[in-house]
């Protein structure tokens, strides 16, 4: 299995975390808290030139940079 290399970065409450799928988010937080639904989230199709801009939070996705691993 192709393991993703999207990442969200979240902006709540003047701090900055970092998960790897929208459904991780909320297991930490509530939509309450958060102030949107995961169901808003999946549609708004959140990339990198397309944040999520909310009242209480912001949500960016990006990809992780990896190093290539050259065979010797």
């Amino acid at each position: 299995m192709a393991h993703s290399n999207t990442i969200y970065h979240l902006m709540y409450g003047g701090r900055h975390y970092y998960f790897g799928s929208i459904a991780s988010i909320y297991e930490i937080f509530t939509r309450d808290e958060f102030g949107v639904s995961i169901h808003t989230l999946w549609a708004y199709k959140i990339i990198e030139e397309h944040p999520y801009i909310g009242k209480k939070s912001e949500v960016r996705g990006g990809e992780i940079k990896r190093k290539t691993n050259k065979a010797r």
